[in-house]
């Protein structure tokens, strides 16, 4: 999207509308646009992202269900929803989401012709 945009801009202004509600991933596709418009009660989000995997654990537990697990590499189940992720999905994870939030802030940044500096500082973590 992000892309598009900037071969449209080229062509013609992009104007976005955003109708009852956005999220942050509403920001993230519109924040490239030359205009941002939106009605006063539009619920937008913030400049962020999150990951998370659901842990049935408790769930499988309790009816009896188990999983025989046979894999190639330490990270071939990562994310299976039989277990809480350990520590070096964790990290990975971790890791995957901060990589997303500095390109957000990036792109956010210079769709608004700002420094990814003032970005952050304008919508902190």
């Amino acid at each position: 999207m992000v892309r598009c945009h900037r071969t449209e801009k080229k062509e013609k202004p992009v104007i976005v509308s955003m109708g009852d509600y956005a999220a942050s991933g509403g920001y993230y596709i519109s924040c490239n646009a030359d205009s941002i418009v939106a009605d006063p009660t539009t619920l937008t989000g913030s400049i962020g992202i999150f990951g998370m995997f659901p842990n049935v654990k408790g769930l499988t537990d309790k009816i009896g269900l188990s999983f025989d697990v046979v894999k190639t590499n330490t990270y071939a189940d990562f994310g299976a929803m039989g277990r809480p992720l350990n520590d070096g999905e964790k990290a990975l994870m971790q890791n995957m989401v901060n990589e997303g939030y500095e390109l957000f802030v990036k792109r956010c940044a210079e769709g608004r012709g700002m420094t990814t500096s003032e970005g952050k500082d304008a919508h902190p973590a």
